[in-house]
């Protein structure tokens, strides 16, 4: 009498999960920059059947502005090194008309040793990359030589540096007890300090400088906005 085995041979399951994983991997699309080192970004777009979200054109731009900065996040790393975009060449993120929300948080610990919740999703900026609002592809304002929909006070390009020889300046950096802003020419900015979870610590109206008191900040890593004629200049502060 012959017994029939009745193990199952491992391999074909092998081959069928390496080919489903091949097939998963090759329908992801690839987040690249189109010409002029430009992401474009356009809520209209999602759930669209068959779009390919490479972000390196109108039509293909990518939904969310949180996946477009998380990409950026992710390419600039902790120092830029890797990136394929600096102070002379920085990254442009083109982003249409629509109601965009922070989808990640960003860090899942706090600087109170705390688990952070979905309350503290923010959106994070990345050194050297400039966001442009008011698109409407649609209607084909589609680069900012259009007339783009910017309403009054409307910011219409940020800009995160990385540091180096800025107009703004912020010293000391790091800082221990105060830090200075320098608005070169006795301009004037509203200035807003925020945690890396986008938490406003202070505001403030400055013409010409002002000194930052952060003698009881908690050390880290905070984000200066300087909001100046309808543009933002985002700068690090490093708090010792």
């Amino acid at each position: 009498m012959t017994q029939r085995s009745t193990s199952k041979n491992p391999v074909r399951p092998l081959a069928l999960l390496l080919s489903f994983y091949l097939l998963s991997v090759a329908g992801v699309a690839q987040i690249t920059p189109g010409a002029g080192n430009i992401l474009y970004v356009d809520i209209a777009k999602k759930d669209v059947p068959s779009h390919s979200p490479t972000g390196d054109s109108w039509d293909n731009a990518i939904p969310e502005l949180a996946d477009a900065l998380k990409w950026a996040g992710e390419e600039w790393g902790t120092d830029g090194a890797g990136a394929s975009w600096d102070a002379g060449n920085p990254l442009k993120i083109y982003v249409a008309k629509g109601t965009y929300l922070p989808l990640y948080k960003a860090a899942e610990i706090n600087r109170n040793n705390e688990e952070t919740t979905d309350r503290d999703k923010a959106f994070v900026l990345v050194p050297e990359t400039q966001l442009y609002g008011g698109f409407d592809p649609e209607n084909n304002v589609v680069s900012p030589e259009d007339e783009r929909i910017l309403p009054g006070g409307a910011i219409e390009a940020v800009r995160v540096e990385a540091g180096g020889q800025e107009e703004i300046q912020l010293y000391p950096n790091p800082a221990l007890k105060k830090a200075t802003v320098v608005l070169p020419g006795n301009r004037t900015g509203y200035v807003q300090v925020s945690n890396l979870l986008g938490r406003g610590l202070t505001t403030a109206v400055v013409t010409g400088s002002a000194a930052l008191d952060v003698s009881a900040w908690l050390p880290g890593v905070y984000m200066v906005q300087v909001l100046e004629e309808g543009k933002v200049t985002v700068k690090k502060l490093v708090v010792e």
